[in-house]
């Protein structure tokens, strides 16, 4: 695979700001990658991770534990095989795992790209179904509440005695609330009331039955308390309680039937708003699910195009350094022929050149070898006339150091005998100042001997002395002997040199 180009640092950037989106939305890391370099580090581990994680799954074939290079691509590869084959049914070839090992950018980009747009949709389908599920578990809910509410008794409603001030009171008491009973609708308590109130106009003997309860009739009065009622007014109070009786069970079968009726109604309202807002609920859904599907469709048109002109621009590029490749390559065949060429009449020239020189340098050395035998020749005769010169110098020189070294011995002598006669002086000198004749006995002084073996130092020092001196004297003599004959012999520079 060949290197993707560079990519910037405001690239890079926005690689790592997508990458910790993505980790946080799935859930995956704990802090956010802060460098471009640690997320080349671990991009394969990451997105086995970042799958996984996603879609609840683990992947087979992952190598849990990777110590190798090979490892870490193969863990990448089994991610991109499964995104194309089981998750897009698309082809993912322009991402390789050994591309996503090796850092490159283009390649990370890309599968961040396709895991952001994954889960745009993954993620908002899983809380899309969450709450599908609360839903459906508050309607089961509501549902059973319903039930309940229809076993529940129909509450009691208390009336007075009559029109007035008291059923104005009663039609404006709102009925009392039960567990587990929905809102009702726009027909409240005090219009139930008032459609009751309503039917005296209807039943006029009903209502005058019950508006005459709890008043004085004829032989109720305290008058009458005393006197036994006669039969008429037993009959007549007999008929009107029958009458009264069946007035009050007329007028309660019907309340019932007209709370019946009016709680039916109420109910169907109440499913009639139900099923009004489902149906709107539901319409707002579908259309939010069209809208989603819509968007989705269009995000994967977006990632197939610019998939697509990915991969035309990679081909592109490839077909263009194929050119390259193939031009650069025929022009380096094209030079090779030249120089080749170039060679070949080189080496012809070179032959004629150098069969010239061989000859030009034959000639020389001839000559060379000539003029170095006349050389040799002279140099023969002068080396024979110096070295005659030089044995000639040698015996004057040996003549003239066998004089000099008899003139230094003599004055050798002299000075010894100088020597002797001025130690044998500074003797008596010593012993006419200390006095003493016997220097035998002097010696076995124990107070003499130091002062006497001073003077014997002194002396065998001076003698000493002496003897360096002229040996030195002598040896410097035939150093400037030898180099005056080798100077004459040789030249001014002879001694220089050595």
């Amino acid at each position: 695979m060949k290197n993707s180009p560079q990519v910037s640092q405001h690239e890079e950037s926005l690689i790592l700001a997508n990458t910790n989106a993505l980790l946080k939305s799935v859930g995956v890391a704990a802090k956010p990658i802060s460098r471009f370099a640690e997320l080349r580090k671990s991009a394969s581990s990451m997105f086995v991770a970042i799958f996984e994680a996603m879609f609840q799954v683990r992947l087979k074939g992952i190598i849990r534990k990777p110590s190798h290079v090979k490892d870490y691509e193969h863990n990448a590869q089994g991610v991109i095989d499964a995104l194309g084959t089981s998750i897009l049914n698309m082809d993912l070839s322009h991402i390789s795992g050994s591309s996503i090992v090796k850092g490159d950018a283009h390649a990370i980009m890309n599968l961040v790209d396709i895991f952001v747009g994954i889960s745009e949709v993954w993620l908002k389908r899983r809380f899309q179904n969450d709450a599908l599920g609360r839903t459906r578990l508050g309607s089961k809910g509501k549902k059973k509440a319903g039930k309940s509410k229809g076993a529940t008794p129909v509450p009691r409603l208390d009336l007075p005695d009559g029109p007035g001030e008291e059923a104005e009171e009663a039609r404006r008491k709102p009925r009392p609330k039960t567990a587990g009973r929905r809102p009702q609708s726009a027909r409240t308590a005090s219009d139930i009331h008032e459609s009751i109130a309503g039917l005296a106009s209807d039943f006029p003997g009903m209502w005058r039955s019950l508006s005459e309860r709890g008043t004085i009739r004829q032989g109720d009065g305290a008058e009458g308390a005393a006197k036994k009622p006669s039969r008429l007014a037993q009959a007549e109070k007999r008929i009107n309680d029958q009458r009264e009786a069946k007035n009050k069970a007329d007028y309660r079968r019907m309340l019932k039937d007209r709370l019946t009726a009016l709680k039916r109604k109420d109910i169907l309202d109440a499913k009639k708003q139900m099923f009004r807002q489902k149906g709107s609920l539901h319409s707002e859904r579908v259309r939010s699910i069209k809208v989603k599907q819509q968007t989705e469709r269009m995000r994967r048109q977006q990632l197939s195009f610019r998939l697509k002109r990915q991969n035309q621009l990679e081909i592109r590029m490839r077909k263009l350094n194929l050119s390259m490749i193939k031009s650069l390559h025929n022009s380096k065949r094209e030079q090779e022929l030249d120089d080749a060429v170039k060679i070949q009449s080189l080496k012809k020239e070179g032959g004629a050149r150098a069969a010239a020189l061989d000859a030009f340098f034959a000639e020389r050395v001839g000559m060379a070898q000539t003029a170095i035998t006349v050389q040799e020749e002279e140099r023969a005769e002068t080396a024979r006339a110096q070295e005659a010169a030089i044995r000639e110098l040698l015996r004057e020189l040996s003549k003239d150091s066998k004089a000099r070294v008899e003139r230094q011995l003599e004055k050798a002598s002299t000075a010894e005998d100088q020597s002797a006669r001025d130690r044998a002086e500074a003797t008596l000198a010593l012993a006419q100042v200390i006095g003493v004749e016997d220097w035998e006995g002097v010696y076995k002084d124990r107070f003499m001997t130091p002062m006497v073996r001073e003077v014997q130092a002194l002396t065998k020092g001076m003698e000493m002395g002496l003897a360096g001196k002229l040996s030195e004297v002598k040896q410097e003599k035939k150093v400037q002997s030898r180099k005056r004959m080798l100077k004459k012999a040789y030249g001014s520079g002879v001694g220089r040199r050595r």
